[in-house]
């Protein structure tokens, strides 16, 4: 639960459409996968694949976008005193390549996501049909 709260609070992964609460659809998380070791600190990476769907367009800012697809990489860092730190990056599937070890995970379905962003539509008023 702890990487849907992390995602749904980015500001990337809100995107700009119905107050930064657009319809969040295929929720996906591949993972954990241990990364690093050699030259850099191991850390557990995660990541996380989406929809967004446009569901109240602004002609302004998305013209003929109807949807977007979002790729989160999520990894957990050593922190202090034996904590972890969490840190994201957001991709849009075809604006950018993305992680390229993504590819290589197996997905499941990651329906905490979708019930955060449901539940933050529902509040702002929004309809989820």
């Amino acid at each position: 639960m702890s990487i849907a709260t992390f995602l749904e609070g980015h500001k990337w992964f809100r995107e700009y459409d119905d107050d930064g609460a657009g319809k969040l659809t295929k929720a996906k998380i591949g993972g954990p996968r241990e990364v690093g070791g050699v030259f850099s600190p191991k850390q557990t990476v995660y990541c996380v694949t989406a929809e967004l769907i446009m569901t109240n367009r602004n002609p302004l800012l998305t013209l003929w976008a109807t949807h977007s697809d979002l790729q989160a990489v999520v990894e957990f860092r050593p922190g202090e005193n034996g904590t972890q730190r969490i840190k994201g990056t957001i991709y849009k599937v075809g604006a950018h390549s993305g992680f390229a070890p993504c590819g290589s995970f197996k997905y499941t379905p990651f329906p905490e996501l979708e019930m955060l962003r449901a539940k933050r539509r529902h509040a702002l008023g929004r309809a989820d049909s």
